[in-house]
């Protein structure tokens, strides 16, 4: 016995608002000198190393010309690595908090709101605020991969141990003191 295959369904792709943005690429300038001067001797090697590598110079130039206008600068990278620097600085010197409930808020501002649906409202455990254990830099821009115009930085921030008890495995315990050890970061970035 075989199965027949359902027909495909075409679908509507949805695009997100940040597939809407219209993004524009700007070419490099160059000056009519630079267009017309002869080759150097190291860009004849480049274009014999294209034939023979790419059996096609033209699409290693192409690719040689996106790269020039995705990847970032040396310029903004500095400038991101510095605000990189500031912000782990920050990070790292939450202050300490007595422990609470974890049912207790009054110690968040009013501006600040937790990332998690705090339902049952009732939970029993104790949470405190502390610097975090490490705050690592990881993803594309970690990677190096990371590529213009819409440039994303991650940072991961690892709970302390002494935030967590050895029961909060239950009733989501766990993910709702997570949410409150960001909603506390947040507070303290403010």
């Amino acid at each position: 016995e075989t199965e027949e295959a359902e027909p495909s369904v075409k679908a509507k792709r949805i695009r997100s608002e940040e597939e809407k943005e219209v993004v524009v690429y700007h070419p490099v300038k160059l000056s009519r000198n630079d267009l017309y001067r002869p080759p150097t001797a190291e860009e004849l090697n480049q274009l014999k190393e294209a034939e023979s590598l790419f059996h096609c110079s033209l699409l290693k130039m192409q690719m040689e010309e996106l790269l020039k206008e995705v990847v970032l600068s040396e310029h903004r990278k500095q400038q991101i690595d510095s605000f990189i620097q500031t912000v782990t600085k920050l990070i790292q010197t939450v202050p300490k908090t007595p422990k609470v409930e974890v049912n207790d808020m009054s110690w968040l501002s009013g501006a600040v709101k937790v990332p998690f649906l705090l339902l049952p409202k009732t939970t029993k455990g104790k949470f405190c605020m502390a610097p975090p254990a490490s705050v690592d830099l990881i993803g594309s821009y970690a990677l190096g991969t990371c590529i213009k115009p819409h440039i994303r930085v991650d940072m991961a921030v690892t709970i302390p141990a002494e935030v967590l008890q050895p029961k909060d495995f239950l009733n989501q315990r766990y993910p709702r003191k997570r949410a409150l050890y960001l909603a506390g970061l947040a507070q303290h970035l403010q």
